[in-house]
């Protein structure tokens, strides 16, 4: 087997019992990761099912795959969850191969001892397109904590937070607890001034929603995974949680009304209008969900069906960044600017909805369709004004580094 390049960051020195016990779960850990391309994956069945990122495959439908003893396969993408950034491929003539198991989500615990495998800067297998090297297939180990569980991000809908190294060509490798188990897929790191590194904070799909769309990815044919919603919830942020807020422009879905404090949805405990909306989409389109509420003061539970969320990304034309106050818009283009929507204007609701910051803003607004008329309540010059604007089509051209409209 290749050799391994281990790079430890723990706050100090481990225990030699720790220690010990990190080097056992590496040796045997790094047998079922692969070699994507620039990124990374893993294997998670014995006849070559193989867990990656959406962002490291969504380019084409066959991929080289290569194990760290160099052995070379062709894999096929079955399905794919965008929303979640994952992806899972079935390697081709694959029999008896090393795997992980996928974590039970209750065993991921925060302060847990985990470390990530991958591929950072293309250290273990150079590309040979861009460089003369030989590829060595020894992929590098970072160490490190679970340090949440259960966070949002705009990348991911249930992420995992960890303090161990990602960098660029981690993404799709896994992060392994002690006993061998997946408990996240390694995504995205929080940089910041633009800086493609590692500062200490790494985020990846956890183990639940992992859990949740293996077997509809498998399924897949290749296809995306439709994400799922409750279409015309409107929510906003009160004393004491998270409530329904007046329909808007459409009409409050069956069992929900206005007023009502939502608690849980699915079992998960929701404190924010962004996380219950990525709750919602951490499930599948037409599954079946059971939200707790308050209503008048009394318990009651809501089962819902969900809507497909529509593939084509609504888009408002703002781009925006948080301040002491609140949302504040940087730069007004498209439906925002034609609605009349200026850089300055402080953004206080959104189709009847607090936002608080570009994150919750950016949830609500995946709630909508291209063409949906929605109220947008801001400030300027300490004069309350609201705006209806039509929203428009997400353009396919790709931002520049901190030039994001929502």
């Amino acid at each position: 087997m290749a050799a391994v390049l281990v790079c430890i960051l723990c706050a100090s020195a481990p225990a030699p019992e720790l220690e010990s016990r990190l080097s056992e779960a590496i040796a045997a850990a790094v047998k079922a990761y692969v070699f994507i391309d620039g990124g990374s994956g893993v294997v998670v069945s014995p006849d070559g099912l193989v867990l990656t990122c959406d962002h490291v495959v969504k380019s084409r439908e066959t991929w080289e795959v290569f194990a760290t003893d160099g052995t070379r396969r062709v894999g096929r993408v079955l399905g794919r969850h965008v929303a979640g950034d994952l992806a899972l491929l079935r390697l081709e003539d694959a029999r008896g191969l090393p795997y992980l198991p996928v974590a039970e989500p209750a065993a991921c615990r925060v302060g847990e001892t985990v470390f990530a495998i991958g591929n950072p800067f293309l250290l273990g297998m150079q590309n040979p397109r861009l460089l003369p090297a030989a590829p060595s297939f020894a992929p590098s180990v970072s160490c490190g904590i679970i340090s949440g569980v259960g966070r949002f991000s705009p990348v991911h809908l249930d992420a995992i937070e960890v303090d161990a190294a990602l960098n660029p060509g981690n993404s799709g490798g896994p992060i392994v607890n002690l006993r061998g188990e997946i408990v996240g897929i390694s995504s995205r790191i929080a940089s910041r001034f633009g800086l493609s590194a590692n500062t200490g904070a790494g985020y990846g799909a956890g183990a639940e929603l992992i859990r949740r769309l293996l077997p509809a990815m498998a399924a897949a044919e290749g296809k995306e995974i439709a994400r799922g919603a409750v279409r015309g919830l409107r929510l906003e942020r009160g004393e004491g949680g998270v409530f329904v807020a007046a329909p808007g422009a459409g009409v409050t879905p069956a069992g929900f009304a206005r007023g009502d404090r939502i608690v849980s949805v699915a079992g998960t405990a929701v404190h924010s209008p962004e996380q219950c909306l990525n709750v919602l989409g951490a499930h599948r389109a037409h599954e079946r969900v059971v939200c707790w509420i308050v209503r008048d003061g009394r318990d009651e539970l809501v089962s819902v069906t969900l809507d497909a969320m529509s593939e084509e990304k609504a888009y408002l034309g703002v781009r925006a960044a948080m301040r002491l106050d609140g949302v504040h818009v940087l730069e007004a283009s498209g439906p925002a600017k034609a609605a009349g929507i200026e850089a300055g204007d402080l953004i206080v609701a959104f189709d009847g909805v607090l936002v608080d910051s570009p994150e919750e803003l950016d949830a609500v607004l995946q709630m909508h369709r291209p063409g949906d008329v929605v109220a947008v309540d801001v400030m300027r010059d300490a004069n309350a004004r609201t705006f209806a604007v039509t929203l428009g089509a997400r353009p396919k051209e790709p931002e520049r580094e901190g030039r994001r409209f929502l």
